[in-house]
């Protein structure tokens, strides 16, 4: 069963009457009702949902079925409203409810799909960038029936495909004033100007174009996520009110039909607001469900709530999507982990994060996993950070996760989570029944260090030491700086290099891997260069006499190594690796897989003019602390960096646990923006994608803040597809983790909103208990 509120009836409320027809000695007049009005359609359904009864007789008759089924979504949740792209607009669908999408398309589907062949060819045969194509309406004069009457439309009109009237409605009107934009629609009349009416007269030209909208062509659409009209917030309260209803007649008419239910083994909530999870606390609900093995619960984080005042005036106020994630975790703790039967669950978020659609959803809007209690106590300030962000302690940080005694597999479904509160989560279940865990997009976040007082986390680069080392008296040498726009350009340019290598190494042969690998370590050693570059020009700026941090002495040999390398250097150097990842891609577009020793590359870059550490297989060189390789290895069920030859695995060889597989799908790392963490570690693009995104997206941003809902809460999270590629190297040569994404038209979709393709920075595989490798000394 389903009872959504989406955008596109968000849009078109129905229309209620706000006045009643009066009567006296002087005539006949309009008076507004003396209580509230309601929508007819929704206090219809709230009546029938009210009718607990009824509903508990036709449930008694389901005594066959053995899956349930649930989706309630209140539109209380995150609205894109014109933050689409003209590819999202044309590809409105419908969320999954129950079980997958049919294999072949409905007439909604395909007409989608045939409209948006028709439109992408066009672009591709004038050699425009479709994604920065916008979609216009141009309304007809008079209506389809006076045309035809008046012989006006050619007699061989060509076949109509189903064409979905949202689209027309959300379509930009081409001939869109260029008024001031303003700063807020708190004025009703201001937002009046900006809310898209449905077409009249239903005739007209829908077309596509490269010419952008002035900036209020931008906004105008029949939502402004950030004011709704009177309408639209009397709409969700109403809603609101029938879908309590509904959900409590629903679970009654469960409780009330125990032997009815006893089959059921799968309950799947595919979609819940938040603010209805308290509504789940009920022992008796799941009692009614003795032979439940299967329980999915996907949670619409709430960005808004709606109440009326005394005076019947309906509004809304903004709240943290974060709230509902303390609700999540006191269910999962309290009911279902208790429950025996259940031996599968499924838990996460439906909104945000990779596959969210908009420049200000896209990547972002990411919550928290619901295995961490982030609640903080009543008698500690409210700026606190949850100790299970924070917490160093392992015995500490245990008590403060979810433990599922009974679960066998368990998939965690588009969410982030810190790398102590994954390892010791896995380390728990060791001694439980935990067989499968599926990370389904899971990020990581860096090791979060409450106001860290380092702004560059506990990396302190040996150029820094040596500098410390100096004996006072000697003056500090005066060292080459980069110009902070060169700087800034120089970091895009390298990780333009790093993601191309990235693309490049799916279709290399296996001397090209390993060539690609080499490379990929040579650019991250440019990095780490120019922020020891940096460093030592900061410390400069302190005086001689200052040290960064304590540090043993160096011998002259290790001072000799430690020399600043000149800026003309780091660019030379990125300028040869460059060539040969020119080379490279020339090489493997042709299909030519020479082995280096035949196929001639550019010179390698001299080993002094590199950073001056010894070149090291990533497999044994030492892992970030809390990257995904060292996570990795130590609750990898199969084999880890010990196996091989690696110094700095933390496995424990002595492991005794149940899990026999864990799935990543497309995972990777994200960023708490407005947290006061240092997250240094992860951050190595320095916004690298911010940086080389389009000007045509960023004005359009900017254009769009006005009517957007604000983001800026401290325990969201945004996805990093920057990342370290000598890393995702180790997975892949380590664990067999394939980066990237399969399905090439789901990557280009995250294009549209003005990102790298979807996949970049993302890894995706299965790691089992079967791959562990035996030594041969022991088994003999």
């Amino acid at each position: 069963m389903s009872f959504e509120v989406n955008e596109d009836s968000l849009s078109a409320p129905p229309i209620k009457s706000l006045t009643e027809n009066k009567t006296s000695f002087w005539g006949r007049y309009e008076w507004p009702y003396e209580e509230y009005r309601r929508f007819d359609a929704v206090a219809g359904l709230e009546t029938a949902a009210d009718e607990t009864p009824r509903m508990k007789t036709a449930f008694s008759e389901l005594t066959e079925v053995k899956e349930l089924a649930l989706s309630i979504d209140s539109g209380l949740g995150w609205l894109n409203g014109p933050d689409k792209s003209i590819r999202a607009r044309i590809f409105h669908r419908p969320s999954n409810v129950f079980g997958t999408n049919k294999a072949v398309p409905d007439r909604r589907a395909q007409a989608q799909q045939e409209l948006w062949r028709h439109i992408d060819l066009c672009y591709q045969e004038v050699g425009s960038d479709i994604r920065h194509a916008t979609l216009y309406r141009m309304e007809g004069q008079r209506p389809l029936s006076e045309l035809r009457d008046a012989g006006l439309l050619a007699d061989a009109q060509p076949e109509m495909p189903y064409l979905d009237p949202q689209l027309i409605h959300e379509a930009t009107p081409h001939d869109i004033l260029d008024i001031p934009m303003p700063t807020s629609f708190d004025d009703p009349y201001v937002l009046e100007r900006f809310v898209s009416a449905p077409s009249s007269l239903g005739t007209g030209i829908l077309f596509a174009s490269s010419a952008s909208p002035p900036d209020a062509g931008q906004v105008v659409n029949p939502i402004i996520p950030a004011n709704l009209t009177t309408a639209q917030q009397e709409w969700l309260l109403e809603t609101e009110w029938a879908q309590r209803a509904f959900i409590s007649s629903y679970m009654l008419s469960i409780i009330d039909n125990p032997s009815t239910f006893q089959q059921v083994h799968t309950l799947n909530i595919a979609g819940l607001s938040d603010r209805y999870l308290s509504m789940l606390k009920r022992s008796d609900f799941w009692d009614a469900l003795p032979s439940l093995c299967d329980v999915t619960l996907m949670v619409i984080p709430g960005w808004r709530t709606v109440h009326k005042d005394e005076a019947g005036f309906v509004t809304t106020s903004a709240v943290n999507p974060v709230l509902g994630a303390n609700m999540l975790f006191a269910i999962l703790r309290d009911h279902i982990a208790r429950r025996s039967n259940v031996r599968k669950l499924t838990v996460g978020w439906t909104a945000g994060g990779e596959h969210a659609e908009g420049l200000y959803a896209r990547n972002k809007l990411l919550c928290p996993a619901p295995i961490m209690d982030l609640r903080v106590p009543s008698d500690r300030p409210a700026s606190v950070n949850p100790a299970a962000l924070v917490e160093a302690d392992a015995a500490l940080l245990r008590a403060l996760l979810l433990e599922l005694p009974h679960i066998e597999r368990l998939r965690l479904k588009n969410c982030w989570i810190t790398p102590s509160s994954l390892l010791q989560f896995v380390k728990v279940h060791d001694a439980y029944r935990l067989k499968e865990l599926v990370l389904d997009s899971v990020s990581l976040t860096a090791m979060l260090r409450p106001n860290a007082p380092n702004a560059n986390g506990n990396f302190v680069p040996h150029q820094a030491v040596a500098v410390q080392n100096a004996p006072p008296q000697a003056p500090m040498p005066a060292i080459p700086q980069f110009l902070p726009a060169h700087q800034q350009i120089l970091q895009v340019y390298v990780h333009a290099q790093q993601l191309q290598l990235q693309q490049l190494h799916a279709n290399a042969a296996a001397l090209q891997q390993n060539h690609i690998a080499a490379l990929q370590v040579q650019l991250q050693q440019q990095l780490q260069q120019m922020q020891m570059h940096n460093l030592i020009l900061q410390h400069q700026g302190q005086g001689p006499n200052q040290a960064l941090v304590p540090a043993p002495l160096q011998t002259p040999l290790q001072a000799q190594q430690h020399q600043p390398i000149h800026p003309t250097a780091i660019i030379t150097n990125i300028t040869h690796i460059a060539a040969q990842v020119n080379q490279l891609h020339h090489q493997i577009t042709a299909g030519q897989h020479h082995p280096l020793g035949q196929q001639p590359m550019h010179a390698p870059i001299p080993a002094a003019n590199l950073a001056t550490t010894d070149y090291q297989s990533p497999l044994t060189a030492r892992p970030r602390e809390g990257s995904w390789m060292d996570i990795i290895d130590q609750i990898s069920p199969g084999t880890n960096l010990s196996d091989f030859e690696s110094n700095y695995s933390k496995a424990d060889c002595n492991r005794q646990t149940s899990l026999r597989e864990i799935e990543f799908i497309s995972c990777g790392y994200a960023k708490l923006t407005h947290a006061p963490f240092d997250q240094t570690a992860i951050d190595l693009g320095q916004g690298a994608a911010a940086a080389s995104r389009h000007p045509w997206f960023t004005r359009r941003m900017a254009a769009l803040s006005p009517a957007m809902m604000s983001t800026k809460w401290t325990y969201l999270a945004d996805i990093i597809q920057e990342v370290n590629s000598s890393e995702f190297t180790v997975l892949e040569n380590g664990w067999n983790l394939r980066t990237g994404w399969e399905d090439d038209e789901e990557a280009r979709a995250v294009e549209f909103d003005g990102l790298f393709p979807g996949g970049t920075g993302r890894f995706t595989g299965t790691i089992r208990y079967s791959d562990r490798m035996v030594d041969d000394v022991s088994g003999m």
